[in-house]
């Protein structure tokens, strides 16, 4: 339904568009001004934006230092009309990607998702990025969907939108660009700036529709716009409660999800290792195996097998003696049996595996 009435809105300021005069249609159009700032990997770029024609204001190297590109930042925007839309564009360099499969029930509040995703992929916090994401349209498969998650430190951004206050104008959008030469005179897909931050009227047509709604403001009044405003906005609020109502049961199935899968791979973790004999059972058999002129010096039990080590009078005969172990198969030695020449005992290093057949 939702979906519904922004078509008809949408067709229906067309037609209210095509009725004012081309000559007060060019003028309002010619209105819109967007100024673009480009930090690059190593310099700061200024573009215009009027009528949809990029040009080339000023550039300037960033080795010299940040108190100076602020200064620089403020001077040249203070030249510029007030009016003006800004958008402050990163070098793809200065962006950190992650791309990310969620659960279909995560679509509807999305963002409040991502920022949870947030601390767990990255060594930041939510409160200390900007973030966007995108769609894959054709990745997920059934009852899932992938998405690429994009954040930038607020530390490395903050610094470019507080010069850009300091000159009187706002900033409207924070974007990516793998060419900073590259100019689209269009609002961005992608938007790192907080949706709570951008300016109520942001966007490409937001001085074009001010002026618009000026002129056909008694066009927009007629009795059949009006019940329809209304149930448009009742429909919003209430999807806004439900979406407000959903959003920390989503984060909590997410959550349960990571449980039950961490919880099975500690059951099977924890089933192995039942199925494997206690330490003092082996420690016990070897004491009764092993002949007393025998004696070990390491004594090591990991994962499915043991290493010991030590030092006898007959090495040799250690490995019949332990195949005749209820725990242990495969018992070879690791290394070469060593002769020590001060006490006339053999040294040697056994490895074997532990036997599960064995274990009640």
């Amino acid at each position: 339904m939702k979906q519904r009435i922004k078509q008809f809105l949408s067709w229906w300021l067309a037609e209210l568009k095509s009725l004012i005069p081309s000559g007060w249609l060019n003028w309002i159009q010619d209105k819109n001004l967007w100024v673009i700032v480009t930090v690059a990997d190593e310099q700061i770029i200024l573009h215009s934006c009027k009528s949809g024609s990029p040009t080339l204001l000023e550039r300037t190297n960033k080795a010299q230092g940040k108190t100076a590109i602020s200064e620089w930042l403020v001077y040249q925007l203070q030249q510029l009309d007030h009016s003006a839309e800004v958008m402050l564009r990163l070098a793809d360099t200065q962006v950190l990607k992650q791309q990310i499969t969620l659960p279909d029930q995560a679509r509807k509040n999305l963002r409040n998702v991502l920022r949870y995703e947030i601390e767990r992929l990255t060594p930041f916090k939510a409160e200390q990025v900007y973030f966007d994401y995108e769609l894959d349209k054709n990745g997920g498969g059934e009852s899932q969907f992938i998405t690429t998650l994009m954040v930038t430190p607020r530390q490395s951004v903050d610094e470019y939108i507080a010069a850009i206050a300091e000159s009187g104008l706002q900033v409207n959008a924070i974007t990516i660009t793998k060419d900073a030469n590259d100019i689209f005179c269009e609002m961005p897909a992608i938007n790192l700036l907080p949706p709570e931050q951008r300016p109520k009227k942001a966007g490409a047509w937001s001085w074009y529709n001010q002026a618009l709604v000026m002129v056909i403001t008694a066009l927009l009044s007629i009795a059949v716009f009006l019940p329809m405003k209304r149930q448009h906005d009742q429909i919003a609020a209430l999807q806004q409660q439900v979406e407000e109502y959903k959003a920390e049961a989503e984060v909590v199935k997410v959550l349960q999800n990571r449980i039950e899968t961490r919880i099975a791979g500690m059951s099977e973790i924890l089933q192995q290792k039942n199925q494997l004999p206690a330490v003092i059972a082996v420690l016990e058999e070897l004491s009764q195996l092993l002949p007393d002129n025998t004696w070990l010096q390491r004594f090591n039990y990991a994962s499915n097998h043991i290493v010991i080590q030590g030092e006898s009078m007959a090495a040799s005969e250690l490995i019949g003696l332990l195949e005749n172990s209820s725990y242990l198969n495969g018992v070879n030695f690791r290394s070469q049996v060593v002769e020590n020449p001060r006490t006339g005992s053999e040294r040697f290093h056994i490895e074997a595996r532990l036997s599960q057949e064995e274990v009640i």
